[in-house]
């Protein structure tokens, strides 16, 4: 049997958030450029959605505020959306995110809020460490940055 001549591990970048008090995390890799492009693509939708909700509430306006059916399809289409919210959470943060923050629920406008503004500050957090540790890897200061090649050498 033959023997490693030499191992290899790269730091995949992958941070554990602590997201409740049973010990549950999120896992975000500061490597994988594509977290940020999901998170920014859910911020467009939630706020195509909220565009969405006030539009049916304005049309419905006029009608009977206390009026049960009226209600309840305002309240249908609030929890469909904020549904489909944790569903595309569960996408860019991984399978489970919503359940492991929120629990067994459908969290309202002012939980996912909540979520989104800390890991909002997260990922930011996230993406300024990326940047310096490439600063650091790539600066003009390492060994080879600055050595030029004998004359004469092709």
């Amino acid at each position: 049997m033959s023997e490693f001549y030499k191992e290899l591990r790269v730091d995949n970048g992958l941070r554990k958030i602590g997201v409740n008090d049973k010990g549950d995390y999120l896992e975000i890799s500061i490597n994988d450029s594509s977290v940020f492009d999901r998170f920014a693509d859910l911020m467009t939708w939630l706020q195509e959605k909220e565009k969405d909700l006030n539009q049916f509430q304005k049309d419905h306006a006029g009608e009977k505020a206390d009026d049960p059916e009226v209600l309840g399809m305002y309240a249908a289409k609030r929890t469909e959306t904020y549904q489909e919210c944790c569903q595309r959470l569960d996408k860019v943060f991984g399978e489970g995110c919503c359940r492991k923050v929120f629990g067994e629920i459908v969290p309202d406008e002012l939980l996912i809020m909540d979520f989104i503004e800390q890991i909002g500050d997260v990922l930011h957090a996230l993406g300024q460490e990326r940047n310096r540790r490439m600063a650091e890897k790539y600066n003009r200061r390492r060994k080879g940055a600055n050595t030029k090649k004998p004359e004469g050498d092709v």
